[in-house]
């Protein structure tokens, strides 16, 4: 189900080194000394909500690698519309192929909850790759995935109409961020960003999140929200155009 999201589920062991205990797609592969090096030249950075890792047209400094936290991948349209294009969390990497092609950033990341992250220098970071062909392979792998998921939302946004795109989301964010004690999905998110995530403006976002409320398919407060029918959103949520 998850198309728009990081498909990581394991959250970061607190070093390069433990993260192979933690099957992190792009650190697992590594021998232990290129681990114990990154080990050593990482840097940690701290964000608040809202803030921007990075913005596009930006020049690449490196890779980011997700500590904790979630951040949106997103770009903005010919006409100003703010389009989310992805979703990562803690173990996932960070301008992978802008850091390989030495361009500029092609999206922006901003941070939707408070976030930390490793930063890699981008000339230790391209020293590294060369270094150990197995960093450049899994950063290669992680990348194309990453293009596969994007491709996949593109179809999404494509060939649903606004309210099942809303229902996908919901459904993915919840898989994604797990959630509380009352079935609240673990994560605070601005309609604006339900709206950019499921390529809507601001305001169909709320009539629809209103209509699924009064139709008993979900609950909300605040800026949380949980989902009370699965199979009635799942329903809506594969209805093509």
């Amino acid at each position: 189900m998850n198309q728009v999201l990081s498909n990581n589920q394991n959250p970061c062991q607190g070093t390069c080194q433990a993260c192979v205990s933690a099957q992190n797609q792009v650190i697992k592969p590594l021998c232990i000394g290129t681990r114990s090096k990154m080990d050593v030249i990482r840097h940690e950075n701290a964000y608040h909500a809202e803030d921007h890792i990075f913005r596009a047209g930006q020049t690449s400094s490196g890779l980011y690698c997700i500590q904790s936290g979630i951040v949106a991948l997103y770009h903005i349209c010919d006409n100003g519309d703010l389009i989310i294009t992805n979703f990562l969390k803690s173990g996932d990497f960070l301008g992978i192929s802008e850091a390989i092609n030495t361009g500029p950033y092609q999206l922006s990341a901003l941070c939707i909850t408070k976030v930390n992250v490793c930063h890699f220098g981008k000339e230790i970071a391209m020293q590294t790759m060369k270094a150990d062909p197995a960093f450049m392979e899994s950063l290669c792998r992680s990348m194309a995935m990453e293009i596969n998921r994007q491709q996949s939302r593109s179809f999404v946004l494509m060939k649903k109409h606004m309210l099942a795109r809303l229902s996908k989301l919901l459904l993915e964010l919840e898989d994604f961020c797990g959630t509380d004690d009352q079935k609240f999905i673990n994560i605070e998110l601005k309609k604006k960003y339900l709206a950019a995530a499921s390529n809507m403006t601001e305001a169909n976002a709320i009539r629809h999140m209103s209509q699924l409320k009064s139709e008993g398919l979900i609950d909300t407060k605040d800026k949380r929200f949980r989902i009370l029918n699965h199979r009635k959103l799942l329903k809506l949520a594969n209805q093509a155009i």
